[in-house]
């Protein structure tokens, strides 16, 4: 499965994802999908807030098309 679609708030900080095949998931469960191998093209990092999602292709996440939620 493969992220095309963030999810953000007005303030534009992402809380969220669109899936192929899985529809929309928080960020937390993107983190257990790609730490479980059903997302390609992500890997996981450790940050000073926790957990996150990092591309490993060439293409930035926050290039990705996005939905404003709020």
């Amino acid at each position: 499965m493969r992220i095309y679609r963030r999810i953000v708030s007005p303030k534009r900080h992402t809380i969220g994802y669109m899936v192929s095949g899985q529809g929309r998931v928080t960020r937390n469960q993107a983190v257990k999908m790609a730490n479980k191998g059903d997302l390609t093209g992500v890997r996981v990092a450790n940050g000073a807030d926790g957990k996150y999602i990092v591309s490993t292709t060439s293409r930035n996440l926050y290039d990705l098309p996005i939905t404003v939620e709020g």
